[in-house]
C-alpha cells in the first residue's frame, strides 16, 4: 500500500480541538502565492497570429498581452498551471494529515517544505522524507516522519513547488494551446467592441472545453 492510500496518522474520524481531522489537506485551505511567472506563453505569437488570420505586424504588442491574458484565463478557469510556474501554498496552520492536496494542476518539482517560527526561523523537511505524486498534485510523508514544526501565529506553513506541464511550450497541453488562441482570436476580432464585456467574454464551444478540462479538485 502507498503512502497516497492510506488514511493519514490522524485517522479519518480522529478529532483535533473539537474539529474532525481528514486524511488530507485540500488545495482550497492554502493560500497561493506567486513567486515566478512562467518564462514564456504556451502559444508563440506566429502561432496565434495564423489562427487568427493575422497578417500585419503592427499588432503584435497587443496580440502578445492577448496571449498572455488568455494563458491567465484558462489557467484561472481551470485550475491549472500551463507553462512551469513558481508558487508558494501557505497554510496558517500546522497540517495534521500525512498527504497535501497542492492546486494549480501538476507539480513538476517541490523546492522546499518549511516551517516558520515567531522568530522568522525557519525548520525544512528533507526531501527524502516526502514522496509526490506530480500529476495529481499531491505530496505525502513516508513512513513515520512528521511535518515541520512552527509557531508562528499565522503563514506558518509553506510549500515552494513549481506546477506546470514543462518549461516548453510544445509541453503545454494541445487543448489548451487551442483554447488560447481561441480567445487570442475572439478578443483580437472584437478588441473595438463598445463594451468590456464584449471584448472580455469567453465563447460558449471555448467555455465547454475549459470546463472539460477543470481540476476537480481545487
Amino acid at each position: 500500500m502507498g503512502i497516497f492510500d492510506q488514511i493519514g496518522s490522524c485517522g479519518r474520524n480522529a478529532t483535533l480541538t473539537g474539529y474532525v481531522v481528514k486524511p488530507f489537506v485540500e488545495a482550497w485551505q492554502f493560500n497561493y502565492e506567486l513567486v515566478e511567472s512562467p518564462a514564456i506563453e504556451p502559444v508563440t505569437l506566429a502561432e496565434a497570429k495564423l489562427f487568427a488570420r493575422i497578417d500585419v505586424n503592427d499588432d503584435d504588442d497587443l496580440v502578445n498581452s492577448l496571449i498572455t491574458a488568455a494563458r491567465k484565463t484558462v489557467e484561472d478557469l481551470t485550475g491549472r498551471a500551463l507553462i512551469n510556474q513558481t508558487w508558494t501554498a501557505w497554510l496558517d496552520n500546522l497540517p495534521c494529515s500525512r498527504i497535501l492536496n497542492l492546486g494549480k494542476g501538476r507539480i513538476d518539482s517541490v523546492t522546499s517544505i518549511k516551517a516558520y517560527a515567531e522568530d522568522g526561523s525557519t525548520e525544512t523537511l528533507d526531501s527524502s522524507y516526502y514522496e509526490i505524486d506530480n500529476d495529481s498534485a499531491r505530496i505525502g510523508l513516508l513512513g513515520s516522519v512528521v511535518w515541520p514544526i512552527g509557531t508562528r501565529g499565522f503563514m506558518t506553513f509553506a510549500v515552494e513547488y513549481v506546477a506546470g506541464y514543462g518549461s516548453a511550450t510544445t509541453d503545454a497541453p494541445d487543448w489548451a494551446k487551442t483554447v488560447v488562441k481561441q480567445l487570442v482570436s475572439h478578443w483580437y476580432e472584437y478588441r473595438e467592441a463598445s463594451t468590456a464585456e464584449s471584448q472580455n467574454q469567453v465563447p460558449m464551444s471555448t467555455r465547454m472545453i475549459l470546463e472539460s478540462n477543470k481540476v476537480s479538485r481545487t
